[in-house]
């Protein structure tokens, strides 16, 4: 593979403009194919350089304006099987060059070196589809009346006000807006995360994790000992259903002192059931999660 640094610097130009509105053509919301990897295995609590990704065409958005720039827009989401059990794959896009976007648009493949880091007690095994990326243009998440409206949609397990709650923008979404917004204007649908909490408990066999679907997930995780807080746990909210044309994305800031989620926060459309967090070093426990909501309609 060619790597350029004066090449890895032209997202940095007029590119990034023209990649930006080419995006926004595709819609608020776009998401592809998942990411396959060359099979490896991550060591238990550790991080591991040289994962190798097979990218294709169908993995990046059909832009004509497809670029380095264009990449370095998207975010990326980790297969939620992999996420539970501690795996966080991330794609070094800077280390790609133009020549490599060239043979992606000429429907070649390439290897798209990643850092894989595992969160938990055990080794986890790669192999398959591991990730996908994903683009949203960060002003159109729904607020306001819109949002009230697409709430009052969806599917949601519980009580009002105990076991979700719709968030508004308060002090710091109005300095963050430059008063652009009001202090009670809705702006996320918060999920409060429930008691049960689940870990990979200390290896009883040496043999690495194997998973290629939430299936095979039980296998692994148990529910966490009580007084034990891990660095790493998984937690869920209410059960949820998403219509069709909406896509939420979890807030993976840092909530009430506590942990952080990992890079899994992508909730598809027709999404339906207790959403699972994977909470990193979570000290104090968040209390909630909070979802950014997105309307999902396919360009013709």
């Amino acid at each position: 593979m060619k790597n350029s640094g004066a090449e890895n610097l032209s997202w940095f130009s007029h590119e990034i403009t023209n990649s930006q509105e080419a995006l926004t053509e595709q819609g608020d919301f776009w998401f592809g194919k998942d990411i396959m990897v060359e099979k490896a295995v991550i060591a238990a609590n550790s991080a591991t350089l040289g994962i190798n990704l097979r990218l294709r065409r169908e993995n990046l958005p059909n832009i004509k304006e497809l670029s380095l720039s264009a990449l370095h827009l998207l975010r990326t989401s980790t297969r939620s099987c992999y996420a539970q059990v501690g795996a966080d794959i991330k794609p070094e896009i800077g280390r790609l060059s133009n020549e490599d976007i060239e043979r992606i648009i000429k429907g070649e493949e390439i290897i798209c070196p990643a850092v894989a880091i595992n969160h938990s007690r055990r080794a986890i095994e790669l192999k398959d589809g591991v990730s996908r990326f994903f683009w949203v243009d960060a002003n159109k998440h729904l607020i306001g009346d819109k949002l009230v409206e697409v709430v009052r949609k969806m599917k949601i397990d519980g009580q009002e006000g105990k076991d979700w709650f719709i968030g508004e923008a308060g002090d710091e979404g109005v300095e963050l807006s430059g008063g652009a917004i009001k202090k009670e204007t809705p702006i996320t649908l918060a999920l409060r995360i429930q008691d049960k909490k689940l870990w990979i408990p200390f290896p009883a066999t040496e043999q690495p994790i194997r998973v290629s679907s939430k299936k095979d997930l039980p296998k692994y995780l148990e529910s966490v000992p009580a007084g034990l807080v891990p660095d790493f746990m998984i937690c869920e909210t209410v059960p949820v259903a998403l219509p069709k044309d909406l896509v939420g994305v979890i807030n993976i800031g840092i909530h009430d002192e506590g942990g952080v989620h990992s890079g899994s926060p992508l909730i598809d459309p027709g999404f339906e059931g207790p959403i699972r967090l994977e909470i990193i070093k979570p000290g104090k426990h968040p209390d909630f999660v909070e979802l950014l909501m997105y309307e999902h309609v396919l360009k013709q």
